[in-house]
């Protein structure tokens, strides 16, 4: 969905630099350019998929890159009773990167799975802990639940978005932004 959101909504007033992180390799993958107009925009998406929540604020540290926003999307299939530790040590993490950065919070798209009571109680803590930080949400969970579309068309097993969802999330997202 990053790449979806900077190609095809971040680029139409901007050229943008979009780099995303190689999990293996352990570093960002070559720049790929989109747009042609000022100003120059760069995205760093270092995002993965099913992170170990353990181990991300290290992984958040190799990632850093200087930034003028950081987007936090964490949660999915997480635990509500742990999420919130969870994301005091992400956002420890990034704020031990910049004491400034603004950041706003995700909230994630629901899994393929029928664990609709679970995904809400993730998503309430996350939006609690977000509103606790004074940091903005934007909730794509609720996006894809009231989409048309069947969950399976949105939603791979692994519980990425599809390319369809991707554009609902990236969507999503450019509006969220373009109302605040």
């Amino acid at each position: 969905w990053v790449s979806v959101w900077a190609r095809d909504h971040l680029a139409e007033d901007a050229t943008v630099s979009y780099r995303v992180w190689d999990r293996d390799a352990a570093e960002y993958a070559e720049a790929v350019e989109f747009g042609s107009s000022d100003p120059e925009v760069a995205v760093w998406n270092a995002s993965v998929s099913a992170p170990d929540m353990a181990t991300e604020p290290g992984r958040i540290s190799e990632a850093w890159q200087d930034a003028d926003a950081v987007l936090l999307s964490y949660g999915h299939r997480q635990s509500a009773d742990k999420i919130s530790a969870q994301m005091d040590a992400v956002l420890a993490a990034v704020r031990a990167q910049s004491k400034s950065v603004p950041v706003a919070v995700l909230i994630q798209n629901p899994d393929r799975a029928n664990t609709e009571s679970a995904q809400r109680e993730t998503t309430s803590e996350i939006t609690k802990w977000a509103d606790a930080a004074g940091f903005p949400t934007v909730d794509i969970y609720t996006a894809f639940i009231d989409d048309p579309a069947r969950r399976n068309d949105l939603v791979e097993a692994d519980g990425s978005p599809t390319p369809q969802g991707s554009k609902l999330w990236a969507k999503t997202l450019a509006q969220a932004l373009a109302a605040a």
